[in-house]
């Protein structure tokens, strides 16, 4: 019983963790629309900063150990010897790498469509 409920503290916790983190991200990341003003770029540039700095907290201090561990237990389990290669990290990394190539080609369309 007392498994149980340790699960289910567990599970709301990381709840309210999802949500707060939403909020915290919404919210610095909606400030620099509200702020656009002429001359005030060093602010929309620092709530910008602020905002990603919490995802990339996130998902580096938070969400990388569980992968890590998840994807360690998973190569257990179907008996994949990988010689100790870091594949999570490596599966992350690409991950992040393919957001910003996106990013970036989004932008490239969006200039090109605008002259």
């Amino acid at each position: 019983k007392q498994w149980y409920q340790r699960r289910v503290r567990a599970w709301e916790a990381k709840i309210i963790s999802l949500a707060i983190l939403l909020t915290i991200t919404l919210v610095f990341g909606f400030i620099p629309r509200a702020l656009n003003v002429n001359g005030s770029q060093k602010i929309i540039s620092a709530f910008n900063c602020i905002a990603g700095g919490v995802l990339m907290g996130t998902t580096l201090l938070h969400l990388l150990p569980e992968v890590m561990e998840d994807v360690e237990n998973g190569l257990k389990q179907n008996e994949i010897d990988v010689h100790d290669y870091p594949i999570a990290t490596l599966t992350v990394g690409l991950g992040f790498l393919l957001i910003v190539f996106v990013e970036m080609l989004a932008h490239t369309i969006q200039d090109w469509m605008a002259h």
